[in-house]
Formats: C-alpha cells, sequence, structure tokens
C-alpha cells in the first residue's frame, strides 16, 4: 500500500507542513473555513480534514467507490465529486447527503453566476445550475469539442 502525504506550503516559501497520511489520494478542494475535502484509498473514501491537520473524518463511503476529484461550492456546505462510471453527486458537509446531480459527467466544476462546467466523451461542458436546489435547471451545451 502506498502512502501519501497531503500537505500545505506557505506561498511565503516555508517548508511543507504536513496535514495527514493519505493512500492514494486522488484529488482535494480546500474550504473558505479552512477544511480540505480529499479523495483517498484509491477513490474509497471522500474525507475531509482541517488545514491544521489532525485526524481525517470520512464523509462518504460505501458501495459507490471510485470517487473522484472534489470540488466544494460556494456555499461552503457542498461538495461535487465523480463517482463511479462518471456520475456526478454532492454531498453535504454538515447531514452528509448524498445528491445526484447527473449521470456522464466527469470531474464537475461550478462557475459563477451559476453553472456547473463537466466533461464528457472528450467535450467540455456546461449547463445551468441551481446551487440552492443542487438541480440542473438548463439543458447542457458544449463549450469545447476534442
Amino acid at each position: 500500500m502506498i502512502k501519501n502525504h497531503l500537505k500545505r506550503i506557505n506561498f511565503l516559501g516555508n517548508d511543507p507542513v504536513t496535514i495527514c497520511e493519505v493512500i492514494h489520494p486522488y484529488g482535494g478542494t480546500w474550504s473558505k473555513n479552512d477544511t480540505i475535502y480529499f479523495v483517498n484509498e484509491e477513490g474509497d473514501n471522500l474525507s475531509r480534514i482541517s488545514v491544521e491537520g489532525g485526524r481525517p473524518k470520512v464523509i462518504v463511503k460505501g458501495k459507490l467507490s471510485d470517487y473522484l476529484h472534489p470540488h466544494i461550492l460556494p456555499d461552503d456546505e457542498h461538495i461535487l465529486f465523480n463517482a463511479t462510471r462518471n456520475e456526478i453527486l454532492a454531498v453535504s458537509n454538515k447531514s452528509l447527503k448524498v445528491t445526484h446531480i447527473m449521470d456522464e459527467g466527469f470531474d464537475p466544476r461550478y462557475v459563477e453566476p451559476g453553472y456547473l462546467i463537466y466533461n464528457q466523451r472528450e467535450r467540455l461542458m456546461a449547463v445551468r445550475f441551481n446551487i440552492d436546489k443542487l438541480t440542473i435547471t438548463g439543458t447542457p451545451f458544449i463549450i469545447h469539442d476534442n
């Protein structure tokens, strides 16, 4: 089992500080409240940890497996991420409730003024996204092909 470390570094050039040990990390996102959400153990868990370090807390684990690409939403509560077969999901870091957003999307990102940007079959796609209801509100369109 290969172990790596989640580290933070100061822009002033200080030495990196180890936050925690992780097994096979697969992406992360840093929230406004200084919590880092990351995928570890070859995509089996979506976890969170304070930037100060400590013990990570698993917030999504289970049969879905293959989690990737977490991305914190501007509400600082919900995290977008991928699950098996390019399904886009969101999880509340408070209730831990997982919400299905859409199928056939990869590497989701939210951008203002209210769009979900994602990859789909070698295309960069966008769709209107209601951040309060965690729902798609429009028809997906291609931003860039190939």
